[in-house]
């Protein structure tokens, strides 16, 4: 069992926050009373960006139109309200008005590294595999003291695979601002996509070589050791972290982690307490607890966990998954079904917990009752496109082709143009070649532009000539 271990983020304590938080809070209170009242309050420059910087953080976009507009007409040579104005674009995925704004910008003041740092962020939001250095570095001309604009360029070198000119952009953006460390998890998650992490490795030993009591360079070194398998030294890490800051409960928990994957057990289970007892709201600490219980045998234990975990989050997956087993290795089939009848009945409906129990049905061979739930929770799910995607991936991962089968069978009518596809991977899959043929001549008439999403379900299905031929030949 792969544990997930938890990124550093460096906001351990929300008490740092609370008397600052108060002034925003009442500045923001003054403000909407000015909009309510229409009177003539004054907010200095300093006041309206919090009040605005606060809007976005809480999206009360309302409030934050209202802001960036009396901003802009107050303090009209300020092109920073104006670049705020972009972001607030940004945040809502609005690359349309995000461009005329910038383009404002560019007309009305003189070039700055903000206005190319929001051009670089735009240009990655629109295509993620935009090459932004140039513009980043127009960004460095103007603005070299940036650590946004530094720490931006760290982020498109590593990308690249330059380490070394990775390593020296984030290292000038964290000596300008110590605070952009709380971004490095930012770079584990970067890494996690590309899956080098012996480049990680050395990029966070490099960090922690020039920051030696930075948390979070060494909580990203333990987390690339952790990826890489080597968990002695993700131990060492983390170990490191705690003789600086005993108080961080993620380098409990991903000690607890690495040596649940060392298979040390007792170990695990203490330092998973660890990390509990700092923070006693830490649903994935319980459940992680109740994993270890379950291994050394201790399903009472085990159980207490999973359901006190399930108190806090009653819809967090592992917690379920681990109930559900320790009812099925009991043979206690009826409470099994009650416990995913109560489910069902509640207001958790997720994707995630429909197929872990449709394994459960499949393995009782209830078909009727795996189809009943699949359309509960078909009529719960918001976005129906996606649910059909989410279980066509599910069932090409597992390989459970007769299942998808039979729940998708009732789902082929022009509102999911999509499904026509998933039936033919399905056939195809499980060897059926005439049913997957005929699946995907309708989909290809009547959807051919999706023909990328059906060839990316599994990479069997490129090896079929009888596929291929048929998706040139039917090409418009």
């Amino acid at each position: 069992m792969k544990k997930n271990d938890f990124p550093f983020d460096g906001n351990y304590d929300d008490d740092d926050y609370e008397e600052n938080d108060k002034e925003v809070e009442q500045l923001v209170k003054d403000f909407k009373n000015k909009i309510r009242n229409g009177n003539k309050d004054y907010f200095d420059d300093d006041e309206t960006e919090a009040i605005i910087l606060y809007a976005f953080r809480t999206f009360d976009f309302t409030l934050a139109d209202h802001a960036l507009e009396y901003a802009i007409k107050t303090f009209p040579s300020d092109s920073y309200f104006r670049i705020l104005k972009v972001r607030r674009h940004m945040i809502e995925f609005d690359a349309e008005n995000a461009e005329k704004e910038l383009e404002n910008i560019r007309k009305m003041f003189a070039p700055s590294g903000e206005y190319y740092l929001q051009k670089a962020l735009l240009m990655k939001m629109k295509d993620d595999n935009s090459d932004v250095i140039p513009i980043l570095q127009k960004a460095e001309l103007l603005d070299p003291e940036s650590p946004e604009i530094l720490f931006m360029l760290a982020s498109e070198h590593l990308r690249l695979g330059n380490i070394k000119r990775a390593f020296t952009y984030a290292e000038r953006s964290i000596n300008i601002d110590p605070s952009m460390e709380e971004q490095l998890f930012s770079f584990s998650l970067l890494f996690d996509e590309t899956k080098k992490y012996d480049n990680a490795i050395e990029f966070f030993t490099m960090l922690t070589n020039s920051f030696p009591l930075s948390t979070d360079a060494w909580g990203a070194l333990a987390l690339a050791y952790s990826a890489n398998n080597e968990h002695e030294k993700a131990i060492e890490a983390n170990q490191y972290v705690l003789s600086i800051d005993d108080t961080i409960s993620p380098a409990y928990y991903n000690i607890g982690n690495s040596y649940f994957e060392l298979e040390q057990f007792d170990k695990a289970l203490e330092n998973y307490t660890a990390a509990y007892n700092l923070d006693n709201r830490d649903f994935f600490a319980l459940t992680c607890m109740g994993d270890c219980h379950y291994v050394k045998n201790e399903p009472d234990k085990a159980m207490e966990c999973y359901q006190r975990a399930r108190d806090l989050n009653p819809e967090y997956m592992n917690a379920i998954t681990g109930i559900l087993s320790i009812l099925n290795d009991a043979g206690k089939y009826n409470e099994t079904e009650i416990f995913i009848e109560k489910l069902f009945n509640s207001d958790i409906h997720s994707v995630g917990i429909l197929f872990t129990v449709l394994s459960f049905y499949k393995a009782e061979m209830q078909p009727e009752t795996m189809k009943r739930l699949f359309n509960t929770a078909f009529e719960h799910s918001p976005e129906k496109t996606a649910f059909f995607a989410m279980f066509a991936q599910f069932c090409c991962h597992c390989e459970e082709y007769e299942l998808g089968i039979n729940l998708l069978s009732d789902y082929l009518d022009e509102e999911f143009p999509n499904n026509p596809y998933y039936m033919a991977a399905f056939h195809y899959l499980n060897q059926n070649f005439a049913e997957g043929a005929k699946y995907l001549q309708i989909a290809l008439l009547t959807n051919y532009e999706n023909v990328e999403m059906f060839m990316q379900l599994d990479p069997v299905l490129s090896t079929y000539d009888e596929i291929v031929d048929m998706i040139n030949m039917y090409k418009p």
